[in-house]
C-alpha cells in the first residue's frame, strides 16, 4: 500500500496523535514535511509522504552491531519489530560490544507465546554485549517496556551510567510474558542524586521472570508493585545474585509468586502478596511478611532458607518478621540474628486463629550474639493465639541471657504455652561462614518429615524419617547392614541400604538407596556421603513359590446344588483346605449360603502358595402347586391350570410344557401336573400335583367326606364314621394310579396288610347309585 502527497485534515492535535496510532507509525522513523496553520478554530495538517511502504510482519534470526548486521543499532531493530510485527518466533542476536543506547520498547504486534521475541547475547557471557543508557529527563530508564508481551531478554548487561534523570533501570509498565535470563543489571549506587533508585520497577500482569541475573547497584533492588489496574501474578524469581541497597526484592500486591534459590545481601518485603512461595533463598539481611497470606488449599510456604541478620537497624532488628499474614508453613529454616541492637531472630504478630493459622516447624532459631536486648523468638499474646499457632520440632538457642519478652527460658515457654514439646533447647554449635551449618550431632535427623520437602537448601536430599531442622541437612558417617545371608522364596525381595541422602553403587549397576531383587546371587552395595563411605555384601538364593489353582465345576450355583473342587498345578501332594484341616487334591461341597474355600500348599523347597475361591450361593424360591379338584371326567373338555405360586412359571404334563390339560387323551388314571419356576438368579424350584380322570362312563361320581375317613398309620387301619360304607369295597390307588388296597368294608375298622407311604391316593367306594372318589393327601 501507498499514500500519495495528500492532505489531512484534523481539528485538534490529539486527533493527530490518534491518527498516528491508527497507521501505526512510529515517530522514530517516520520522516514527514509538517505545516501547520489555523483557520477559523481548524488545524490543517498536510502530510507529505515520499510513496511510502508499509513492510510485513517479521521473523526468524537477524543481527544487531559487528560487521554486516542486519541491524546496526538495538533500536533500529526495535523500531522495526515495533513497526512491522511479528508472525513467527523471532531472535535478535546482539554481537559483542558497547551499545551506548537507552531502550524504549511498546507492545509488539503477533507476538504470543508461539511467536516469542529474543534479545540475546551471542555469547554465554553477558559482560561482552554491555548497553549503556545514559538517562535524561524525558527517558529515566536505560529500558523501558510498555504493554510488552512474550519478550525475552538474555545473556546481555544493561547498565545506567550516572545521570541525575536516573530511575530505574528496567521500568516495566504492564505487560506479559517478560523473561530476563542470564542479565546483569547494573544501576547506579551513590549517595548522590547521580544514584539509580530501582534495578527493575514496575507492575508486570503476569508471567514475569528474573533468572540467573545479577541485580547490582541502585537505592533498590527488584520492586514489583500493584497499579489501578494490575495485580502481578506468576512470577517466578530464581538463582539470582542481588547486590543493592535497600528492599532488594519488593513484592508488593499480587499472588502467586515463586522466589527460589535466590542470594540476599540486604532486605526482602512481601505485602500484601498471596499464596507465594519463598524457598531455597539465602538472605543476609530481613525477610519480612506483612499482610500476606496463603489460602487453607493453597498455604504460603516458606521453607529450606537461611536468613541471617547482622548489624543494626533504626528501631528493633530482625532476621525474620510477620505481621497480619495467616496459612503460613514455615518450615526447616535457619533463623539467625548477630547484632548490637535490640531485636528477634523470630517475631510473629497478628488475629491469628484456628481457621487462619500458621505453622512453623524445623526451624533451627539461634542467637549468635549475646546483647540483653534481644530475643530469639516472640509470639506476642502466644497464648491467645494458641489455637492459630503451630510451633513444634524446631531448635532454639540463645548465646545471650533472654530466650524471649514473656517467657526467661524455653521451659517456661514451652510449659506455658504448650507449644514446643518435641522442640530442643540445643546450642547449634554453628560454624559462621556462608553457610550457618550445625555441627552439634544431638541436633542430626531431630525434625519432623514435611511432605514436599525432601532436600535442603544445597538440594541434598533429606531423611524422609527424621531431617535434620534448619536448611541444611546434616549426615552422619554412613552405616549400613545388608543382614545376614538369607534364603526367600518369590521374586519380590528389596534391599535397602539406609542412609538417606547419601550416594549408592550397587554390584547392580543401581544407584538407589533400595534395590528389588529376582533371581539368587551375592549382592555388594558402596555407600558414601560427605562424612564417610562404607559397603557391605550378602548371599541371596531365592527359591520360587509353588503354582496352584482351585477349578470348580461352578462359582455360582443355587442352593442345594453340588460343586465339584479340583486343584492344579505343581507336582501336588494334595492342598490342606483351612476347613478341613486335611489335605486334598479333589473335593465335592454343596455349601448353603456364599463361602470362601482356601488353603494352601507348600513344596520341598519350604515355599507356601495360598490359594481361595467363593462359591456364590443363590437363594431357592418356595413353590407350591394344587389342583382343587380330585377327579374330573375325560368328557369335560379342556382343564386350565392355575394355582402355581410364586406366578409366572410353566406347566408340565408328561415332560412337555403346557397351560391346558387335554382331558380326552386320558381315562381312568391320574394325570401328574408339574409347575415349574425359575427366579431371578436362574435357581429352578418345582412343585407336583395330580388329578384323576374318569371315564365317567357306567358310574356316577361324587365326592366321600374325607372327614368321616381316618388312617392310622401305627396300627396300619382306616376308621370310617357311619354304616353307609359296611359291605362296600373299598379301593386305594397311589399317584401313578395303581391299586394298593382293595378290600370290602365289614366294619368301620379296614385293617391293612402294608403300611401306607406318605403321598397323594385316590380312594373309591362302590355304591348302588355309582363310585365315589376323594383324593386323599397321606402326611405321617
Amino acid at each position: 500500500m501507498y499514500l500519495q502527497e495528500s492532505a489531512i485534515f484534523l481539528s485538534t492535535t490529539s486527533e493527530f496523535l490518534f491518527f498516528l496510532y491508527l497507521v501505526n507509525l512510529s515517530p522514530l522513523i517516520l520522516v514527514f514535511s509538517l505545516n501547520l496553520f489555523y483557520e477559523k478554530n481548524i488545524l490543517f495538517l498536510f502530510l507529505f509522504f515520499s510513496a511510502l511502504v508499509f513492510a510485513q510482519p517479521i521473523s526468524g534470526t537477524y543481527t544487531i552491531g559487528g560487521t554486516n548486521p542486519d541491524f546496526s543499532s538495538i533500536n533500529s531493530a526495535v523500531a522495526n519489530v515495533v513497526l512491522n510485527g511479528v508472525n513467527g518466533p523471532t531472535n535478535f542476536i546482539i554481537r559483542n560490544g558497547t551499545y551506548n543506547e537507552i531502550l524504549q520498547i511498546a507492545a509488539i504486534p503477533g507476538a504470543s507465546a508461539a511467536n516469542r521475541i529474543t534479545f540475546v547475547g551471542e555469547t554465554a557471557d553477558s559482560n561482552l554485549v554491555l548497553i549503556n543508557g545514559s538517562t535524561n529527563t524525558d527517558q529515566q530508564n536505560s529500558l523501558r517496556l510498555d504493554f510488552l508481551e512474550y519478550v525475552t531478554f538474555k545473556s546481555i548487561t544493561v547498565r545506567q551510567l550516572p545521570n541525575v534523570f536516573n530511575n530505574a533501570v528496567v521500568f516495566i509498565n504492564r505487560g506479559k510474558y517478560i523473561n530476563f535470563e542470564n542479565c546483569v543489571l547494573w544501576g547506579h549506587g551513590s549517595s548522590t542524586s547521580s544514584a539509580t533508585e530501582y534495578v527493575i520497577q514496575g507492575s508486570a500482569d503476569s508471567g514475569f521472570v528474573a533468572r540467573n541475573c545479577f541485580i547490582r547497584g541502585a537505592n533498590e533492588g527488584l520492586s514489583l508493585s500493584n497499579g489501578s489496574s494490575i495485580s502481578h501474578r506468576n512470577v517466578l524469581i530464581e538463582n539470582n545474585n542481588f547486590q543493592t541497597g535497600g528492599k532488594q526484592l519488593f513484592m508488593n500486591g499480587g499472588a502467586f509468586s515463586i522466589v527460589r534459590n535466590n542470594y540476599f545481601t540486604s532486605r526482602v518485603l512481601y505485602q500484601t502478596h498471596s499464596r507465594g512461595q519463598f524457598y531455597g533463598n539465602k538472605v543476609f539481611g530481613t525477610f519480612q511478611i506483612i499482610s500476606s497470606s496463603g489460602w487453607a488449599d493453597n498455604k504460603f510456604k516458606i521453607y529450606n532458607n537461611q536468613i541471617y541478620r547482622t548489624g543494626a537497624d533504626l528501631g528493633a532488628t530482625y532476621a525474620l518478621r510477620i505481621g497480619s499474614s495467616s496459612y503460613l508453613e514455615i518450615y526447616n529454616n535457619t533463623i539467625a540474628i548477630n547484632s548490637t541492637n535490640s531485636g528477634y531472630a523470630f517475631y510473629a504478630e497478628g488475629s491469628f486463629t484456628a481457621s487462619s493459622p500458621i505453622s512453623f516447624k524445623n526451624n533451627n532459631v539461634y542467637r549468635i550474639d549475646n546483647n540483653s536486648n534481644n530475643h530469639t523468638i516472640r509470639i506476642p499474646n502466644a497464648i491467645s493465639y494458641a489455637e492459630g499457632i503451630e510451633c513444634d520440632y524446631n531448635n532454639y538457642y540463645s548465646q545471650g541471657p533472654s530466650f524471649m519478652d514473656e517467657y526467661p527460658s524455653f521451659t517456661d515457654w514451652t510449659s506455658t504455652t504448650g507449644f514446643d514439646l518435641h522442640s530442643t533447647n540445643l546450642n547449634p554449635q554453628i560454624v559462621l561462614g556462608e553457610d550457618l551449618l550445625i555441627t552439634n550431632p544431638l541436633l542430626f535427623n531431630n525434625g519432623t518429615p514435611i511432605p514436599y520437602i525432601d532436600t535442603d537448601i544445597n538440594g541434598n536430599f533429606r531423611n524422609p524419617q527424621n531431617p535434620t531442622v534448619g536448611a541444611f541437612e546434616q549426615l552422619s558417617a554412613p552405616t549400613i547392614d545388608l543382614g545376614s545371608d538369607t534364603t526367600i522364596c518369590g521374586t519380590d525381595f528389596v534391599l535397602d541400604a539406609g542412609n538417606p541422602g547419601s550416594l549408592y553403587l550397587w554390584s547392580t549397576g543401581e544407584t538407589t538407596q533400595t534395590i528389588s531383587l529376582s533371581s539368587s546371587g551375592t549382592y555388594s552395595v558402596f555407600v558414601s556421603n560427605s562424612e564417610g563411605e562404607i559397603s557391605d555384601t550378602v548371599n541371596v538364593s531365592i527359591n520360587p513359590f509353588p503354582t496352584i489353582s482351585i477349578i470348580a465345576t461352578e462359582d455360582s450355583i443355587c442352593a442345594g446344588t453340588q460343586v465339584f473342587f479340583e486343584v492344579t498345578g505343581t507336582t501336588l501332594e494334595g492342598l490342606f483346605w483351612n476347613d478341613l484341616q486335611i489335605s486334598l487334591i479333589e473335593r465335592m461341597v454343596m455349601p448353603d449360603s456364599t463361602t470362601l474355600y482356601s488353603g494352601y500348599f507348600t513344596n520341598a523347597l519350604g515355599c507356601t502358595s495360598t490359594v481361595e475361591k467363593t462359591i456364590y450361593v443363590h437363594p431357592i424360591t418356595e413353590t407350591s402347586f394344587e389342583i382343587i379338584e380330585n377327579s374330573i371326567c375325560s368328557n369335560s373338555g379342556t382343564f386350565n391350570l392355575t394355582g402355581g405360586v410364586p406366578s409366572g412359571g410353566t406347566y408340565f404334563v408328561d415332560g412337555n410344557e403346557t397351560v391346558n390339560l387335554e382331558l380326552s387323551n386320558y381315562e381312568n388314571e391320574f394325570v401328574v401336573v408339574t409347575y415349574s419356576y425359575t427366579s431371578a438368579n436362574f435357581c429352578n424350584t418345582t412343585a407336583s400335583d395330580s388329578i384323576f380322570v374318569d371315564l365317567c362312563t357306567s358310574i356316577s361320581y361324587n365326592t366321600l367326606n374325607t372327614n368321616n375317613l381316618l388312617y392310622n398309620s401305627i396300627e396300619k387301619m382306616f376308621y370310617f364314621e357311619g354304616d353307609s360304607y359296611l359291605n362296600r369295597q373299598f379301593k386305594l390307588y397311589d399317584i401313578n394310579g395303581k391299586v394298593v388296597v382293595d378290600k370290602t368294608i365289614t366294619s368301620n375298622k379296614l385293617k391293612l396288610d402294608n403300611d401306607l407311604n406318605s403321598g397323594v391316593y385316590i380312594s373309591e367306594i362302590n355304591f348302588r347309585e355309582g363310585a365315589v372318589r376323594s383324593k386323599i393327601i397321606l402326611i405321617k
